[in-house]
């Protein structure tokens, strides 16, 4: 394969559009993934308290599952441009807001700003997602849309990777006050390069705003949209399922591998890295048969946690953290590329924006997961969750034409 082929593989970041906000994207992500690891270290920190983290942590997930879909109306029906520009700014307003409280209180604040901080973040964050997704389709040609969805999904990934290192370091250095300066610094810059996109969006009047008639006109498309509910149905089902995982993780290391913290690492970063593979997968799978490879990908995540369920503490379950991280990439960034790719352009914020919710959703389902952790083994509840995994996952490649069949 020579070098322009390969050099093809992200023709999509040759229109200069696009590619100013695919870095703008970048940096809001890196932020974001560095503010959750000096979030975590700064309220436990400040608490001691293991039950405020998880509020905390969960504060920024679940106002998805009520903004996003009001997220996706507006998105679909305003200046794109302008209403990321908005959220970036009032972003950077939030994290000076905490950095210049943290430099004057040397590092000490009430517990609580970081929990109202963080459920204005996810609130900002439900309108960002969709209003990104739907601004794609006018920064490049049509024919570059399937290849800039998969970049916009693999540059959401990658910062998963990079963010916390790098949080993790400047948080021991300058402390967290430091850390909300340069995320404070990342997120000015990225409303900078949103500034440089040009591009011409339709015109809407306002009086033909109306979020909740537009809400229920989106899941009405939706649903008469066979093929984008089925993918929707299977995607969401199954990546709710699998979410829960990643929190699972302390316990699954401690009380079956009997291992220390260096270990829980270890498995994050396995993950981490089948995660970056399946990203880089799709961004350069060619149309053919990705609506197989989706299923496929399902399937090869429900049964990675089904396996790592019953092979107790084994060498190969590193290999199986991968390819969960495999499937589970896999399935979000396709999930992404063929429902915006194949929904309308007036929709298309819409759709995101019940694809977003799954980021509220999961929150809610760790909690019973989590109780019925304390009363069975964990490795009954990964048995279960895998095999209903695989079984939507066979059921939908036995009976999904439609979804196998796209190109």
């Amino acid at each position: 394969m020579n070098k322009y082929t390969w050099l093809s593989n992200f023709v999509a970041l040759s229109s200069r559009n696009y590619l100013y906000l695919w870095i703008g994207m970048v940096l809001m992500m890196t932020s974001f993934q560095m503010q959750m690891i000096a979030q975590g270290y700064l309220v436990y920190d400040l608490t001691s308290e293991a039950k405020k983290l998880s509020f905390v942590s969960a504060a920024s997930g679940l106002p998805m599952l009520v903004f996003s879909l009001i997220g996706g109306a507006i998105a679909d029906k305003v200046n794109k441009k302008k209403l990321m520009q908005i959220i970036q700014i009032l972003a950077t307003i939030l994290t000076l807001f905490l950095a210049a409280t943290l430099f004057i209180g040397n590092g000490v604040i009430p517990w609580q700003y970081l929990l109202w901080v963080g459920l204005i973040q996810g609130i900002l964050w439900s309108f960002n997602g969709p209003a990104r997704q739907a601004l794609i389709p006018y920064t490049l040609d049509r024919k570059y849309l399937s290849n800039a969805v998969a970049l916009m999904s693999l540059g959401m990934t990658a910062p998963t990777l990079v963010g916390p290192a790098i949080a993790g370091i400047l948080y021991s250095l300058i402390g967290p006050q430091g850390v909300y300066f340069f995320v404070s610094i990342l997120t000015t810059t990225a409303v900078i390069f949103t500034s440089l996109i040009n591009v011409d969006q339709p015109k809407i009047a306002s009086s033909q705003i109306h979020v909740f008639s537009d809400i229920k006109d989106g899941l009405i498309y939706l649903w008469n949209t066979k093929l984008i509910r089925n993918l929707m149905i299977v995607g969401l089902s199954f990546l709710i399922l699998s979410g829960p995982l990643h929190t699972l993780l302390p316990v699954i290391v401690i009380n079956v591998f009997k291992k220390e913290s260096e270990t829980l690492g270890l498995f994050v970063s396995m993950m981490g890295i089948g995660s970056l593979f399946g990203t880089f997968v799709v961004a350069f799978l060619k149309q053919g048969n990705r609506g197989l490879v989706f299923l496929l990908a399902a399937l090869t995540g429900g049964l990675g946690v089904f396996t790592l369920s019953i092979i107790g503490d084994s060498v190969f379950a590193y290999l199986i953290i991968i390819l969960i991280g495999l499937g589970n990439s896999c399935v979000w960034s396709l999930l992404q590329v063929l429902s915006m790719t194949n929904a309308d352009d007036k929709y298309r914020g819409r759709i995101m924006s019940i694809f977003m919710m799954t980021f509220g959703l999961t929150p809610l389902l760790i909690i019973p997961i989590g109780y019925l952790v304390d009363i069975y083994e964990v490795q009954i509840i990964l048995t279960v969750v895998g095999l209903i995994s695989i079984f939507i996952a066979v059921f939908a490649i036995s009976t999904q034409k439609l979804i196998r069949k796209i190109p």
